[in-house]
C-alpha cells in the first residue's frame, strides 16, 4: 500500500514538472488546474476537481473548503501560482487533511519567475503535528517543517 501512495505522489510530482517544463510561469491557478486535469486524465488517475469539503462545529456547518483535486480518493493536491509556499498554504491544506480525514497532500507551486532549476516547488503536507517526518525521497519535494 505504501509503494501504491509513494508512486501516486510520484506521478502527480511528474505530471506538474512536465506542465512547468512547457507552459513556464506566469499563469493563474486556473490555467495550471486544468493543465493538471488533462495530466491525470493521460496517467489514468481517478481524481476530483474543485471539490468543496464541508466544515463542520458542534455540529453546524460553519464552513467550507473548495480543495483544488483529490487523487485516487487519498491525496489531496493543491496548486499554487505564487513566488514560493507559505506557511499559510501548508497551514490551510493541513486543515483540508483535517477535514477529509485523508493523510497526504501535495501542494504544487508554479512560481513566477521560473525556478534555476525549471522545477515547480512541491510540500509533502501530513497531518501529522510536531512529530520528526522522514523527508521524501522524490526530488524536487521536500518535507513540511514540524514547529
Amino acid at each position: 500500500m505504501r509503494k501504491d501512495r509513494t508512486s501516486r505522489r510520484t506521478a502527480v510530482v511528474e505530471a506538474a514538472r512536465r506542465i512547468y517544463k512547457e507552459l513556464g510561469s506566469g499563469f493563474v491557478e486556473q490555467v495550471y488546474r486544468d493543465a493538471m486535469a488533462v495530466e491525470f486524465r493521460l496517467l489514468g488517475l481517478p481524481y476530483e476537481v474543485e471539490r468543496n469539503i464541508e466544515v463542520f462545529y458542534r455540529d453546524e456547518r460553519v464552513g467550507l473548503h473548495r480543495l483544488d483535486f483529490i487523487v485516487d480518493h487519498s491525496l489531496v493536491v493543491e496548486l499554487k501560482a505564487a513566488a514560493k509556499i507559505s506557511e499559510h498554504n501548508s497551514a490551510q491544506t493541513r486543515a483540508y487533511l483535517k477535514t477529509t480525514r485523508l493523510s497526504a497532500a501535495l501542494v504544487i507551486n508554479f512560481p513566477s519567475p521560473d525556478t534555476e532549476d525549471g522545477l515547480p516547488e512541491v510540500l509533502f503536507v501530513s497531518p501529522r503535528t510536531r512529530a520528526a517526518a522522514k523527508p521524501l525521497k522524490l526530488r524536487g519535494v521536500t518535507e513540511q517543517k514540524k514547529r
